[in-house]
């Protein structure tokens, strides 16, 4: 009797504990997706293609190569799937993210002053928003903010980190198509990894002092139904350690997403160089 007794418990402990651990499970996963949903990563990713084309059309500016630049960005589009990098984003954060974290980011995205910001932030990246963004440019030389004003929203960038985080995305992507590029190109004409390292050093600091720029001016605009106190109360969000953790976190997760999507980009480019070169002796 005793015997069964101990059996009995000890298959009740095993029961207990194999539902905490799924209910840990479902728990994470649940708030990573909340995560993801309060914090615009999705539409964010979507945007990759639009972002490429941005970048590919100012470089075609200088390209010595022009042709095989604007077959690199379609290759590029083409590889892109929205909803594997959004799957990729999910599984980083999944694996990268710690539950007390992700329910401090929930309670303070679930605030009405994180979802005040979360409206207008959304409402400013539309399409449609564009024509606004440029009235409110062309208005700021007869009505500029006060001094006070645009403190707060220099402290907001450098808090933020926004702008290390667009010019690291951008990076990326010119890295991307640059070694892919290297890859359509006969071995004896391709740069090397630290000529490619090299090219991009170059560019990062003009690339990072223009989005700083455009960051401020933008930032301008976004949040200009945002109170001084209320963009504060922001700013201090992003200043505690919770803050600081999702700068750190949507740097690398943003960052695993594109670098996936590289990867895909070069084994299709080197199986098309391959079956090009086998069918008619030249490289893309």
């Amino acid at each position: 009797m005793a015997k069964q007794t101990v059996t009995t418990i000890v298959a009740a402990i095993i029961m207990t504990l194999s539902f905490t651990a799924h209910t840990f499970a479902g728990t994470h996963e649940n708030l990573v997706r909340t995560y993801i949903k309060l914090s615009g990563f999705n539409d964010l990713i979507s945007s990759f293609p639009d972002q490429l084309s941005s970048i590919s059309a100012q470089r075609l500016l200088t390209s010595e190569r022009p042709d095989l630049e604007r077959k690199i960005t379609t290759i590029m589009k083409e590889s892109f799937d929205v909803k594997r990098a959004q799957e990729s984003l999910f599984t980083f954060l999944l694996q990268n993210t710690q539950i007390d974290f992700l329910e401090k980011e929930v309670q303070w995205g679930e605030t009405p002053l994180a979802k005040k910001i979360q409206a207008e932030e959304t409402a400013a990246s539309r399409p449609e928003a564009q024509a606004g963004l440029l009235r409110y440019m062309a208005d700021l030389q007869e009505n500029p903010p006060s001094e006070a004003r645009i403190a707060i929203i220099h402290e907001f960038e450098k808090t933020t980190g926004l702008s290390d985080l667009s010019t690291q995305i951008i990076i990326e992507m010119m890295r991307g198509m640059i070694e892919s590029a290297n890859l359509a190109l006969p071995e004896d004409k391709r740069q090397t990894q630290d000529q490619v390292e090299e090219e991009i050093e170059k560019i990062r600091p003009t690339l990072r002092d223009a989005m700083r720029e455009n960051m401020i001016l933008t930032s301008l605009y976004t949040y200009r139904n945002i109170s001084d106190g209320e963009l504060t109360q922001y700013i201090e969000f992003y200043k505690s350690d919770t803050g600081k953790t999702e700068i750190d976190i949507s740097g690398k997760a943003l960052a695993h997403v594109l670098k996936q999507w590289i990867v895909i980009v070069g084994e299709k480019i080197t199986a098309l160089a391959i079956d090009n070169s086998a069918s008619t002796g030249t490289s893309l």
